[in-house]
């Protein structure tokens, strides 16, 4: 078992659950990401497990302290780690924006692109083929829409990054929150972080999702929830 002290990158949907991903902060393994699961098929976190010790949820942007018993990759998802069975959360702090951003990589591209118009897909023999399935990226600005299905609504990000451009499923329940459609239905965001998962198969393809999206706002609201829940604990890596 081993204590991993990690920032909190992503905290996002996934079957009813919840896909945690972070990079490691501590002496041993600084940057690099990992993304703790319930069991070794990679399933998400179920909410009851993601309270802290302090009582509050965790969230992106949260420095945490938690126990992780083993590594467990799953195919191209390399970046998956066991968590224990009686792990325990610790909120020990939040990341301010010059961290997460010294973070963000730049990447000749999304893993593989050309698959799909909104490059949002891989194909699955392709996909595992990879070796990793989580990447952080800085965009200067983005699109974001609600798309209304008949068995459910979804939100999609469309941006560009290197030269390509994606359109990519959302799973970051904050923005329901932020959502302020204009008269087109869309929302412009300013320059951000997108914590980007690249999906086990699904039907044949591995999907990127946008895992997080840390807005300039986000970072003030987490400071400001910092300041008046946990004052006096650094917020700083």
């Amino acid at each position: 078992m081993k204590k991993t002290k990690m920032v909190c990158l992503a905290a996002s949907w996934k079957n009813h659950k919840t896909c945690i991903a972070g990079i490691e902060v501590g002496s041993e393994a600084k940057g690099v990401l990992i993304r703790p699961v319930y069991n070794c098929a990679g399933d998400g976190i179920p909410d009851g497990r993601l309270v802290a010790t302090n009582g509050a949820r965790i969230g992106v942007l949260d420095i945490v302290e938690t126990q992780i018993e083993q590594p467990a990759p799953l195919y191209h998802q390399r970046e998956n780690a066991l968590l224990a069975a009686n792990a325990e959360w610790s909120i020990i702090g939040a990341a301010d924006r010059a961290s997460i951003y010294a973070f963000a990589s730049e990447p000749a591209s999304l893993w593989l692109n050309g698959f799909h118009g909104n490059n949002d897909r891989i194909p699955t023999p392709l996909a595992r083929s990879l070796e990793t399935s989580l990447q952080l990226v800085s965009v200067e600005c983005a699109l974001l829409r609600r798309v209304q299905y008949p068995e459910r609504a979804q939100f999609r990000i469309q941006f560009r990054h290197a030269g390509a451009h994606y359109d990519l499923t959302v799973t970051d329940p904050y923005i329901r929150n932020i959502f302020q459609p204009g008269e087109d239905g869309t929302q412009v965001l300013p320059a951000g972080i997108i914590c980007v998962s690249l999906t086990d198969d699904l039907n044949g393809y591995c999907y990127k999702l946008a895992a997080s999206i840390i807005t300039p706002e986000r970072f003030a609201t987490k400071s400001l929830c910092q300041s008046f829940t946990r004052s006096g604990i650094p917020a700083t890596l």
